[in-house]
């Protein structure tokens, strides 16, 4: 994060400490949902017997949560925005549409150009025909050890802020990423960091 924003945040829990007082009050009485924030487990466990019905639609995922549910956790992850980074230092709602990181600046241009050649030299790994970029059928450590290397191929092409902005692991055998995301608009690097602060700061409270 940078440290001019650092500062100013600073001053300005300075001047509106009533403010930050009042996120304070509002994760001691939601402790235990902040506390599971990113536990998907625990937010699936709020289901009802009817999302439970939704959930098993063929088109969704083991991992899917309803999105009313969904809603409530980026609230309370916009509340701790708010605590971390400040009002109006990041994008409000489920789906960043940024053109930038709010954090480090990178541009969501270079990170996507970053992932069309990522995608492109797995590709190139592929001993099918046609080749894919998915390689299916390796091992788990083939796998990894190919992703490994194309991504510090790729990373040689670019400003070291945009591999920094990329999650390697967002490359899984048989899927891969089609677009570089945000989260609330931050790159993945930003983001990682973000949530630490945001878990660090949820460990204060009992």
């Amino acid at each position: 994060m940078n440290p001019e924003i650092f500062q100013s945040l600073r001053q300005a829990r300075i001047l509106n400490w009533t403010y930050f007082a009042h996120i304070e009050q509002f994760i001691r009485a939601n402790l235990e949902d902040f506390k599971n924030l990113y536990t998907d487990r625990y937010w699936r466990a709020k289901m009802t017997d009817e999302d439970r019905k939704m959930a098993s639609h063929p088109n969704r995922g083991y991992r899917w949560i309803p999105n009313y549910l969904e809603k409530q956790r980026s609230e309370l992850q916009e509340k701790l925005l708010d605590y971390v980074v400040g009002p109006d230092n990041y994008e409000s709602g489920l789906w960043s549409r940024s053109k930038f990181c709010y954090s480090c600046g990178v541009t969501q241009e270079d990170r996507n150009d970053f992932l069309r050649d990522m995608n492109q030299c797995l590709k190139s790994k592929s001993t099918k025909t046609p080749p894919d970029a998915f390689l299916i059928g390796l091992g788990v450590l083939e796998y990894k050890r190919i992703r490994s290397a194309c991504f510090q191929e790729t990373s040689t092409k670019y400003d070291p802020k945009v591999s920094l902005s990329m999650s390697e692991e967002r490359w899984e055998m048989g899927s891969i990423p089609f677009a570089a995301t945000m989260d609330y608009g931050f790159c993945n690097g930003c983001w990682d960091d973000i949530k630490k602060q945001s878990q660090e700061l949820i460990r204060r409270f009992k």
